[in-house]
């Protein structure tokens, strides 16, 4: 019979200690990182309350200097304007002036998304495709923070909206992105009717289909379109219809529809709210849980 020593039971019994606490810190690994992460968020949301209130007092105490900001911010509005029908001059004059009045005025999240979406102009101006990747990364990384900054601001909402919409999903996978603003805009519209121009509207209903029907969602997809066929007079309505693969008769009406979201839209009278609530139930839970966030 082998006899095991007093010292091979101390080197035993101390791998064993080892082993077990490395397998504990392996376990609560995830839980740590968490609660770093966590402390993290919550103290980026305090800065951020903090730059906020600051810059209310800030602009409360400085009436004037409130209202020079507005002047030039929207000096910056207009050349972002032109900028975005393809005026590449008016584009680096917004970048000129936006850059200039952040520093003079720093802690404005409109004047932060005006800068990103200035940043994705002169990225699809760019032809070296490094820096136009660089730029539209950090375009997106002031208008990421604008909406963190002020989520309900749909000017802001639209701004990167649209610079989410129109980047390449392969490259920069922000679809997503799009389509959450996008349904933020659609829902201030069916809570306060005509906050939108009909054409406004109606663009980011099409949009917003093309933008799951890019991921593969395609239920989604044509929910939007067959809502966007209803709305009559509107080129986006008729663009909905060719991707449906619909054909409008000699009243108007369209034939050879698709079937299966026949019961969702049989009913010519569905309302919006119903609309929006059937396309936030097809979409997932993901979308119910940050629709609930923000009510």
């Amino acid at each position: 019979m082998t006899t095991i020593s007093s010292k091979q039971t101390s080197f035993v019994a101390n791998i064993v200690s080892s082993l077990v606490d490395k397998a504990i810190d392996t376990a609560l690994a995830p839980l740590q990182g968490d609660v770093k992460t966590q402390k993290k968020e919550k103290s980026e949301r305090k800065d951020r309350s903090e730059r906020k209130e600051k810059s209310e007092k800030k602009a409360k105490s400085h009436p004037a200097s409130d209202a020079a900001f507005e002047t030039r911010l929207a000096e910056a509005i207009k050349l972002h304007n032109d900028g975005v029908a393809g005026n590449q001059n008016a584009v680096q004059q917004a970048n000129r002036v936006l850059a200039q009045l952040r520093k003079d005025y720093p802690g404005h999240p409109i004047a932060d998304a005006f800068h990103g979406s200035v940043m994705a102009l002169i990225a699809r101006d760019e032809s070296n495709p490094i820096e136009r990747l660089q730029l539209a990364r950090g375009g997106l990384k002031l208008l990421d923070g604008a909406v963190a900054a002020d989520p309900q601001d749909r000017t802001i909402r639209m701004l990167r909206g649209n610079v989410a919409y129109q980047l390449p999903e392969t490259f920069f996978h922000r679809t997503e992105t799009a389509i959450e603003d996008y349904l933020v805009l659609i829902n201030g519209e069916l809570r306060n009717p005509g906050s939108l121009e009909k054409e406004t509207y109606a663009k980011l209903v099409y949009e917003l289909g093309d933008a799951f029907h890019r991921i593969n969602r395609q239920q989604e997809a044509k929910l939007c379109w067959r809502r966007l066929v209803q709305e009559k007079d509107s080129k986006y309505s008729r663009l909905a219809m060719q991707r449906l693969g619909l054909k409008a008769d000699s009243a108007g009406q369209e034939t050879n529809g698709e079937s299966d979201l026949s019961e969702l839209t049989a009913d010519k009278t569905l309302g919006l709210y119903d609309w929006l609530g059937a396309l936030v139930c097809i979409a997932g839970v993901s979308i119910v849980l940050w629709m609930n966030q923000r009510k």
